[in-house]
């Protein structure tokens, strides 16, 4: 499953100046060589392009969009020296960095998957593939919280979502599940297919300051041939899916 970035462009701008050479005036006195004259320097501003993995969503709310980037630490990937994680440079200034907490992952294919508002406050989260396989991809959440980066967390534990293909299909959406709650809610979502019919089941969590809270499970079905019924679809929040 191949998370989809979106890329950061920056305008170079460059300025120029120079002189001319100025006309010696008329004189009686013995004539002279007038010392040559050199042209003002060519001044040059360019900004630093971002690395190649870059990608930008407003996380703190005022409008511009923050460069997020998944970064390492440790020369090889052993458990004891390497780490990745995700680093957040603010527009307004700052940068934040956030290091995954469990070493070495048994998957490689750390990316950006994307961004969206999973609370509707105003301020993007940002969804981070943090390993996958042939058939899955664990994805995981990321927010600013009073200025600080962290993970999206369910009874204190870091909230990861398997997606999968196989056997079933399994994956995120967002959905308004509560009447009468702000915004809307975060469902993963599980089908298990068949030629005839289709069975899901959902579950809905509400985000408050990083945590989530499980606020409703339910499950439908429907033929093969309809399609899902609201709140079932596998959307990734308007992320996209592969």
């Amino acid at each position: 499953m191949t998370a989809r970035l979106s890329a950061v462009a920056l305008l170079l701008a460059s300025a120029a100046c120079g002189g001319n050479d100025p006309t010696p005036a008329a004189s009686s006195a013995p004539p002279t060589t007038a010392p040559a004259t050199t042209p003002a320097p060519t001044t040059t501003t360019s900004a630093t392009a971002p690395p190649a993995d870059a990608t930008a969503g407003d996380m703190d709310g005022d409008r511009k969009p923050d460069t997020v980037t998944i970064v390492e630490s440790g020369k090889d990937r052993t458990a004891s020296t390497w780490r990745w994680g995700l680093r957040v440079a603010l527009t307004g200034g700052g940068t934040k960095t956030l290091w995954n907490d469990y070493g070495v992952e048994s998957q490689e294919g750390q990316s950006v998957t994307g961004f969206a508002d999973l609370d509707e406050d105003g301020r993007l989260e940002v969804v981070v593939q943090a390993g996958s396989t042939a058939t899955s991809a664990g994805q995981v959440i990321a927010t600013l919280v009073d200025g600080e980066l962290v993970w999206l967390t369910l009874r204190g534990e870091r909230f990861t979502v398997e997606e999968s293909e196989v056997p079933e299909e399994r994956g995120f959406g967002c959905a308004d599940v509560v009447p009468g709650s702000p915004g809307r809610e975060l469902v993963v979502i599980t089908i298990d297919e068949t030629a005839t019919e289709h069975q899901g089941a959902r579950e809905a969590y509400a985000l408050r300051r990083g945590e989530l809270t499980r606020v409703g499970r339910d499950t439908a079905t429907w033929a093969a041939a309809e399609t899902p019924p609201t709140g079932y679809v596998l959307d990734r929040c308007g992320l996209g899916v592969d």
